[in-house]
């Protein structure tokens, strides 16, 4: 689950590692600017980032795993094989250029996905501001 993901992220990086920090959205008090305040931000959106990203770098390796199998499976690469190429060339110039194919599908569809969990996230924000007086919209 994406908390534990979460949990285990903050435990190395920044309890163990100490190369992240565990929370906030910058360092309290620092008073920066320009380029500065942007890598200050840029450490405090690290672990969130990595942490939501996992489930789905996991699952387009899973996908990419099996179209691998599948191209592999093919008559080319038995040709391929055949001919003398070695291991690396036929992976690289047959089996990947074709079990990538349906890849921007895919990245289409994951792109898809996060705009409308983004809006469906930005609909609630909106309709709750509305719903309760007391939040601010800015």
């Amino acid at each position: 689950p994406g908390f534990w993901i979460g949990l285990m992220l903050i435990l190395l990086f920044s309890v163990k590692l100490g190369w992240l920090p565990s929370g906030g959205a910058a360092t309290i008090g620092a008073n920066l600017s320009g380029f500065d305040l942007l890598i200050d931000r840029a450490r405090y959106m690290v672990l969130p980032a990595l942490s939501l990203s996992l489930f789905y770098i996991a699952i387009y390796s899973r996908l990419a795993r099996a179209a691998m199998l599948e191209a592999q499976a093919q008559d080319y690469v038995r040709t391929a094989a055949a001919k003398g190429l070695s291991p690396l060339t036929i992976t690289v110039r047959h089996v990947l250029r074709n079990a990538f194919r349906d890849f921007s599908v895919l990245l289409g569809i994951l792109l898809l996905s996060s705009l409308l969990v983004i809006i469906a996230n930005m609909t609630v924000d909106l309709v709750q501001a509305w719903l309760d007086p007391r939040i601010e919209t800015r």
